[in-house]
């Protein structure tokens, strides 16, 4: 899909725009193109049917498989959909009983993705909540399939860490307004390693997710529930939010829009979780890239670094606000005591 969409645009020859510190020829013959394309495609058809399966409703499946952001990443973008898939199967493993299984498909997704392990505590709690032993063999299970998994490629694994341990934040995070600040004041640089430090995201990151864990402990609501806030908590406290990141909660944003009562907030938030990355990723591209002779409307907005730096904090505090209303409307609560 992606291949065919390129024959007809002006970046056919490239991955980026024009301007850019590189520019990388598009050497890949089409079938390699379409075998590294049809395992993500059939992870999306995979969720699209589980979505089905739950809710019995085909607009449901819809509202994923021709989700316009979904279309962007899996057509043409990364392979967030696959450990998106695993983790949706690792739900319903969990809900039928099936603990070890539910540690290894959170194994698989952690391999792809590094957010399914910051999914093992609230899985590990609503076990605990029941006083379930077995919470230790779901642990067990996801310690054993990522080490077995983990353990011929190893160097690879430790640059995956320490680079992602390197990231500044930015993106759709809260630390994009920071950065733009900084950048636009041509603040030292003393000043902007300590706003958008690895440090202080580390910091932020592992607070915010303990925060949430002890307020899941607090209210204790149905596993469905508490999966979906946990990744929309993790989106909040992160670093980093790129677009495709939100191809993880989709899912069960959806379950969670289709499960009574069905209220109004709830559709809203759904829309809003990707029509808010969407748009964000069609000004960060930008979008003249693919309009044919569009290139030149692209290069002068490149150029126009403050405009973008604004549009970027711009669409980070909104997105915030999205997550902020979604946590609230999806949040559950269980009505016996715990």
């Amino acid at each position: 899909m992606a291949k065919v969409a390129a024959l007809f645009t002006p970046l056919s020859a490239h991955f980026v725009v024009p301007g850019a510190a590189s520019l990388a020829p598009n050497v890949f013959p089409l079938p390699f193109l379409l075998l590294y394309k049809l395992p993500i495609w059939a992870a999306d058809l995979g969720i699209g049917l589980v979505l089905w399966s739950r809710t019995r409703s085909v607009g449901a499946a819809s509202l994923y498989l021709f989700n316009p952001l979904v279309l962007v990443v899996s057509g043409a973008w990364m392979f967030d959909a696959i450990p998106a898939l695993l983790t949706l199967l690792a739900l319903l493993a969990f809900e039928r009983e099936r603990h070890a299984t539910t540690g290894a498909l959170l194994a698989l997704g952690f391999l792809m993705k590094f957010y399914p392990l910051f999914l093992l505590p609230t899985f590990f709690l609503a076990l605990v909540w029941r006083r379930d032993a077995r919470a230790f063999r779901l642990v067990g299970a996801f310690a054993l399939v990522s080490l077995a998994l983990m353990a011929p490629f190893w160097p690879e694994i430790g640059s995956a860490f320490a680079f992602n341990g390197a990231r500044q934040g930015g993106g759709l995070s809260i630390h994009q307004v920071f950065q733009s600040w900084i950048q636009l004041h041509d603040a030292s640089m003393v000043r902007f390693e300590l706003v958008v430090s690895p440090i202080l995201g580390a910091i932020v990151l592992v607070g915010g997710l303990g925060i949430t864990y002890a307020a899941l402990d607090r209210v204790r609501p149905p596993i469905q529930a508490a999966v979906t806030m946990t990744l929309l908590a993790f989106l909040l406290v992160s670093k980093v939010v790129n677009e495709q990141y939100l191809l993880w909660v989709l899912p069960f944003a959806i379950l969670q829009a289709h499960r009574p009562p069905a209220t109004q907030a709830k559709r809203i938030a759904f829309h809003l979780l990707w029509a808010v990355p969407f748009l964000y990723l069609l000004a960060h591209v930008p979008i003249t890239a693919f309009w044919p002779g569009g290139l030149g409307i692209t290069a002068t907005i490149v150029a126009h670094r403050d405009a973008l730096l604004v549009a970027s904090a711009v669409s980070a505090i909104a997105f915030t606000l999205t997550l902020a209303f979604a946590l609230w409307a999806f949040a559950e609560r269980r009505e016996a005591p715990a």
